[in-house]
């Protein structure tokens, strides 16, 4: 109430100013300096400066006009509308000088911001380019921030991107922007600055450190929503070791409809039909997995769909194919590896228990174990095992060049084996 009664007596009684103010160079309009005219030396017209009464700073703008009593009036609307009680009102009016500091704080508050994009905006956007006009940003302040960051891998590289997409898309949605088409993200702008880092596979001794300690690291969870994504990662460790497929979108987007499930020679497979991913070069694809991999998605199934098995009891079934299949029908679009609707960052996850087996002495402290390990595991054992590399190629989407380029240090060791084992023989046509 004192703010608007100032403003009520300075509306009453506006300021009379002497020929020496006018040719001032700044009036204070308001005391404490919260509103002040000024001019600007190339210019006729005022300019305002209103101090923020939430936060530190200026906004700053010309009044459009050289007469002072209309710079006057105009001042103390703007003070009103920029220090609103009104946050719609305040927003709106402070759109103009707003910094990609303020948006990127009213972003976080959204439902739509994770912990990666709160970790993202408080430890690098906010430090590196905080004070940037929202409005005004530019592709050179993106293409800069993201060089002043270091970035030296492709995935970090993406996690920097989807929060700067997410707090763009946010801007647009609130008028903090107008466009963004010209400030996307280009990799091939700064695919020099990757290097790819070599991924340890994981041997049979750590395979089992990491099933064997799982359970005790599962239980320290706080909360039954760690709990369950600790649980799902354990079966998407397992599920990604058993079949090659690749970590992120290519297995975290799976539905309940990728799944399809058959018998064969009396033992429960399945296929699963790949979509999504790493796909600009690739086709997507079906592949079939072995008894392993789909009794443990059999399982995890028939756990996540424990309300709904009534709904299926009295049905015969041949076998345990067809009443998966029948689970799978009830909900197709279910996304098998989410979390109350959420996928949770598994990655992540998966390096905080690598992290914790190394603090307990249980792995090697210099290994590079990541969840892409499991894929680097599964094609260097199918590799050893003198499966055909068109057939991993094809079954994991690489190309053939791809798997001779990182993993011919197995392929030779295959080669030796072979020498070893079978001596020299002679080819006999037929």
């Amino acid at each position: 109430m004192e703010l608007y009664t100032a403003l009520y007596t300075l509306f009453k009684n506006p300021p009379v100013s002497t020929a020496s103010e006018m040719s001032a160079k700044s009036i204070h309009v308001m005391p404490n300096k919260q509103a002040t005219l000024y001019r600007l030396n190339n210019s006729k017209n005022w300019h305002v400066r209103i101090k923020y009464k939430d936060k530190a700073g200026y906004w700053k703008k010309s009044t459009g006009t050289a007469d002072f009593d209309e710079a006057w009036a105009f001042a103390i609307q703007r003070y009103t509308e920029i220090n609103s009680d009104n946050l719609e009102i305040r927003r709106i009016h402070r759109s103009g000088n707003t910094t990609l500091e303020d948006v990127a704080r009213e972003f976080l508050k959204n439902r739509v911001a994770n912990k990666n994009d709160k970790t993202i905006c408080e430890n690098y956007l906010i430090p590196k380019i905080g004070n940037t006009i929202f409005a005004k940003l530019k592709y050179p302040d993106l293409e800069g921030y993201i060089n002043s960051c270091d970035i030296r891998s492709e995935s970090t590289y993406i996690n920097h991107k989807t929060t700067i997409n997410k707090l763009l898309r946010f801007g647009i949605q609130n008028d903090y922007i107008k466009t963004i088409e010209h400030l996307k993200l280009q990799k091939s702008s700064f695919k020099d600055n990757f290097s790819r880092q070599t991924t340890d596979i994981v041997n049979s001794t750590e395979w089992d450190t990491l099933c064997q300690n799982y359970s005790k690291w599962r239980g320290k969870s706080r909360g039954m929503k760690v709990y369950e994504i600790r649980h799902k990662l354990f079966v998407l460790m397992q599920f990604l070791l058993f079949t090659g497929i690749r970590p992120g979108e290519e297995s975290e987007e799976l539905q309940y409809k990728n799944f399809e499930f058959t018998e064969y020679k009396g033992r429960l497979v399945a296929f699963v039909d790949i979509k999504k991913g790493k796909m600009k070069d690739i086709k997507p694809r079906k592949i079939p997995i072995h008894e392993d991999a789909a009794a443990l998605i059999f399982l995890e199934l028939n756990f996540q769909c424990f309300e709904d098995l009534p709904k299926i009891q009295n049905i015969p079934f041949n076998n345990e194919a067809d009443r998966a299949n029948a689970l799978i029908k009830l909900n197709p679009e279910r996304k098998f590896f989410y979390v109350q609707d959420k996928r949770p960052e598994y990655a992540r996850n998966f390096g905080r228990y690598i992290q914790y087996l190394k603090d307990e002495k249980l792995i090697d402290e210099e290994k590079k174990i990541i969840l892409y390990s499991m894929r680097h595991t599964f094609i260097t054992n199918e590799l050893y095992r003198g499966k055909d590399i068109y057939a991993i190629a094809k079954h994991c989407g690489n190309s053939v060049q791809m798997i001779e380029k990182y993993y011919s240090k197995y392929e030779s060791a295959i080669n030796a084996k072979e020498v070893w084992e079978d001596n020299f023989k002679f080819y006999r046509p037929n």
